[in-house]
């Protein structure tokens, strides 16, 4: 009679634990530092083809609660323009509190060997319908872009303009220039962390990345422009939000967070033209 309960205590007890243990969420907490032990700003962290990801604040500092469904083999992937990647698994990373980032060394550049003497705009022209991508920033890696055909064996870009409708005080925004790889954006072809403050923007406003002094120098022949919006403020609403405008018919590409897979939009794209010398 005795010893009934006790073996129903010890049953529903593991069953307990067996459950809580597939519900928990680990966090990883952290901080991204160079070398030289200096905070790398808005750095992504994420894991490897799986919508899960946060991009670190001003001071490199991080803290990224995992959805059910991540694993502790999964791959954490962080990651900032300039530097090469960092890769370990979800068990070793929640084991750390500092992650250094190595840098990617840069070649000299060969603008001293070019007379880029031509210049031409590529990429969208103005038309009467517009079609709004709405894209909140939610601060986990997200991008949104398109692909550009370029006609010139090496050129430099000088500006790259988009268009969009925005109401936020300010929006800081990072650019990405990509290669392709197939039908899918590939490695980054910036060397440099490019971020722009925008404020309120209409219809008839082109925004632009001013690139002159970064001497960026390309031969591929079709490129992914992206954007990455890290923040917005708006006194008069806690909800921002930047929306892309598009005015051709065409695909764009996106993904929610920084390792996440490539998805399609389709019918409309999103205006973006470059202003080039070749």
């Amino acid at each position: 009679m005795n010893f009934r309960p006790k073996k129903r205590w010890t049953c529903c007890l593991s069953c307990l634990l067996f459950f809580s243990g597939y519900s928990y969420s680990q966090q990883l907490v952290g901080r991204i530092l160079n070398e030289d032990n200096q905070s790398i700003a808005y750095a992504s962290v994420g894991i490897k083809s799986k919508k899960a990801g946060i991009v670190a604040d001003s001071s490199g500092k991080f803290k990224l609660t995992l959805p059910e469904f991540v694993k502790d083999n999964d791959s954490v992937i962080i990651s900032s323009i300039g530097f090469q990647s960092l890769r370990m698994t979800v068990k070793t990373a929640a084991a750390q509190s500092e992650f250094i980032l190595k840098p990617i060394s840069k070649d000299l550049p060969e603008v001293s060997l070019n007379s880029f003497l031509h210049t031409v705009t590529v990429g969208s022209s103005s038309q009467d319908f517009t079609f709004y991508r709405g894209w909140f920033e939610r601060k986990t890696g997200g991008e949104i872009g398109k692909i550009v055909s370029i006609p010139h064996k090496k050129y430099k870009l000088d500006k790259i303009f988009f268009k969009a409708d925005n109401s936020c005080d300010t929006c800081w925004v990072r650019l990405h220039i990509r290669k392709m790889n197939g039908d899918d954006p590939g490695d980054e072809l910036l060397t440099d962390n490019i971020i722009a403050p925008f404020s309120k923007l209409n219809y008839s406003d082109y925004p632009a990345f001013d690139l002159s002094e970064y001497n960026v120098v390309l031969t591929e022949k079709r490129i992914f422009i992206g954007f990455e919006v890290l923040n917005c403020t708006n006194v008069e609403s806690k909800i921002s939000s930047l929306s892309f405008i598009g005015t051709e018919t065409g695909d764009y590409l996106y993904k929610s967070y920084a390792n996440s897979p490539w998805e399609k939009g389709l019918y409309y794209n999103i205006d973006i033209s470059m202003f080039l010398k070749f």
